[in-house]
């Protein structure tokens, strides 16, 4: 008898996530195992990077360390919150769609899961192992949740699925260029990796932005609508896409410092939204952590720029922390504690976690990007302070909300 169809595995799969009809909490709606293990695989990840680079634990790995720490932080632990954020987001954007739940749910995050045991044993599976794992996750989850989405005749999340799409695309293309595949570095793939994350990072603030102020104003029965503009979004995704592109096509063009300079004022100018409605809407509790990740990742690639028309100055490398410390882990952040809210049927109130968490993620930017090329002689000791303030905030949210997302929503609803 085959051992995965037989009964005995059928019980234990049903033990861990319920009946098919009603599956337990945790497995009901796509965001909510991979927000519970999130925190804590962010966690590991960072103290092991620590760990390697301050000489506490050497590991092997089969080509630059710095690239392998980009990739996984970049692709491996984002991965697991764009898969939650669009699963949990199609069922909420088409009506009548069914969410991803139960056994599926279950196989996906044990392939993630997989994904992030198999990078740590590269130096064992090699290049093509972590290759077949990794590249297999997102088509699946795309595969899951895409008709609806392309489907759709007024093509209303192209954008969203285009987004997904490209950074597939980027992942395949580091792994092309570390098995020598294609005439580009790892490093140049993964420079363009992070343009292709932020592209990601505006689509989804955008669409965060407007639901959950609107969530608010509905809660306090105010009359009042708010619109994240898309041209000024898209001005912004436009500048990030040729400033991103240039650096990958034509790395060291004098043309880069005024792209990520142009990149920086179309950024800013995505901020007046948030001045446009009648209600002063600043005093809302995700109104500033959102212009606060808007600010760094304006303030990276300004300081980008700046570094670009120096000549005795070489810091790109560490303010580039801006845009992945930064606005990508606000990014995680704010999706965390937001949807947490929304999607367990629970009012956009109490969002203390939220205010404490944006300061230490915003803090411990500021002595990655700043600090630590300022001072070098003092870098171990900064690498954990950052270290330690940014896993703070996501080990904050895990235990103030992880019983939320094992539990049923409070408002008796599916999901």
């Amino acid at each position: 008898m085959n051992w995965l169809s037989s009964s005995r595995f059928n019980d234990l799969l049903t033990s861990l996530t319920g009946p098919a009809n009603h599956p337990k909490a945790v497995f009901a709606y796509g965001f909510r195992p991979f927000f519970w293990l999130i925190p804590w695989v962010l966690t590991v990840n960072v103290f092991l990077w620590v760990a390697f680079w301050t000489g506490w634990w050497p590991v092997s790995f089969p080509s630059s360390p710095l690239n392998w720490h980009i990739y996984e932080l970049l692709f491996g632990i984002t991965s697991g919150m764009m898969a939650a954020f669009i699963m949990t987001a199609v069922p909420e954007f088409f009506e009548g769609t069914p969410p991803v739940n139960g056994r599926t749910l279950f196989g996906l995050v044990a392939l993630w899961l997989a994904g992030r045991l198999a990078f740590w044993g590269i130096d064992v599976i090699g290049v093509y192992g972590v290759a077949i794992i990794h590249l297999a996750f997102l088509p699946y989850v795309l595969w899951l949740v895409g008709k609806p989405i392309l489907t759709d005749p007024l093509k209303r999340q192209w954008g969203l699925a285009l987004a997904y799409g490209l950074i597939v695309f980027c992942q395949a293309l580091f792994f092309a260029a570390e098995a020598e595949w294609i005439p580009l570095s790892g490093f140049t793939v993964l420079q363009a990796s992070v343009g292709a994350f932020m592209i990601l990072v505006l689509v989804a603030v955008r669409r965060i932005a407007t639901q959950s102020i609107n969530e608010w104003f509905e809660q306090e029965h105010i009359d009042d609508r708010f619109l994240a503009r898309p041209p000024a979004y898209n001005l912004a995704i436009f500048s990030l896409s040729v400033a991103t592109l240039t650096e990958l096509l034509f790395p060291g063009n004098s043309a880069q410092a005024w792209l990520n300079l142009a990149v920086m004022a179309a950024l800013f100018n995505t901020l007046n939204d948030f001045f446009r409605t009648d209600t002063f809407i600043l005093k809302f509790p995700t109104v500033w952590p959102m212009m606060t990740l808007l600010t760094l990742l304006a303030a990276g690639y300004g300081l980008m720029g700046w570094d670009a028309l120096q000549t005795n100055v070489q810091m790109s490398a560490h303010f580039r922390h801006f845009l992945t410390m930064g606005a990508l882990g606000l990014a995680y952040f704010i999706v965390l504690m937001v949807v947490s809210h929304i999607h367990t049927g629970r009012p956009l109130t109490r969002l203390g976690w939220l205010k404490m968490g944006v300061v230490l993620i915003t803090v411990a930017t500021l002595i990655r990007g700043l600090l630590i090329p300022a001072f070098p002689e003092m870098q171990n000791g900064l690498y954990v302070l950052a270290g330690l303030l940014w896993t703070g905030a996501f080990i904050g949210y895990w235990w103030r909300y992880h019983t939320w997302l094992t539990h049923p929503r409070a408002d008796g609803l599916l999901g």
